[in-house]
């Protein structure tokens, strides 16, 4: 928002309240144009493929492009009052397996292709799908904490998928980057300790303690609009931690 970016925000919480969890697009967006930002606010269920590409129809006619698409999804059905997201394999049903497949991979994998036309007839453009340490590290073991085996293995596909794709179009100068945010403390994880869940208890990957939300944003905004030549790190898993202290982030 600062950098006057036209932005196009997607989720399924419109309205302060219409979710169990804190926060919603209306308020994110009351923020982005306070910042300075032009704002377009679309109810979207990115598992939904009707959605994306209701989603990309309207951005497509509003702007006739799309510079920057940041996959941020994750499918979860945890509450704040349950620990789904931490359950053990045999307790996973396969309808969840679906789900966790669908919101965390295909979504993914059906954004992209609806944006990259429109990089590539540009020659500009970027690419970063979240991606988790949980891909290449135990987190502990579900059920005790650790996350479970469906949200490990969709962010290990993201991975692949990142590395695969970076290699076709590499030659458009389009870098495509699978970002970890790190076990950052958003809202949603404030309001999972305040029901009593250790923060600690379900980061759980090495010795990688919690840090604020501005560590991923600064990350991001250093890629997408102040680094020197972003295709240094097409197709590579960057972790936000890692590049914020190396380059002294703020």
């Amino acid at each position: 928002a600062r950098r006057r970016v036209k932005l196009v925000l997607a989720a399924r919480t419109v309205r302060s309240g219409d979710s169990v969890w804190p926060g919603s697009l209306e308020e994110t967006a009351q923020q982005a144009r306070a910042a300075g930002a032009e704002v377009t606010v679309v109810k979207c269920d990115v598992s939904e493929r009707a959605d994306l590409e209701h989603l990309y129809r309207l951005v497509l006619d509003k702007y006739n492009r799309t510079d920057i698409l940041i996959n941020n999804a994750m499918y979860s059905s945890e509450t704040p009052d349950n620990d789904a997201g931490y359950e053990p394999f045999l307790e996973l049903s396969i309808d969840e397996w679906q789900r966790h497949i669908t919101g965390n991979i295909l979504a993914n994998v059906v954004a992209c292709k609806l944006c990259l036309p429109s990089m590539i007839r540009n020659r500009t453009g970027m690419i970063l799908c979240l991606t988790s340490r949980a891909a290449t590290h135990n987190t502990g073991l579900p059920g005790k904490g650790g996350t479970n085996a469906a949200y490990a293995t969709t962010k290990a596909a993201i991975n692949r998928f990142v590395s695969f794709v970076a290699e076709e179009i590499r030659d458009y100068g389009i870098p495509i980057i699978a970002f970890g945010p790190g076990p950052a403390a958003t809202e949603r994880y404030q309001s999972v300790a305040r029901h009593g869940v250790s923060l600690g208890k379900i980061a759980g990957i090495g010795n990688i303690g919690w840090h604020s939300t501005d560590v991923p944003a600064a990350a991001m905004e250093y890629l997408c609009f102040t680094c020197p030549d972003p295709m240094v790190y097409t197709g590579q898993v960057l972790h936000a931690i890692d590049l914020y202290n190396q380059l002294q982030l703020q």
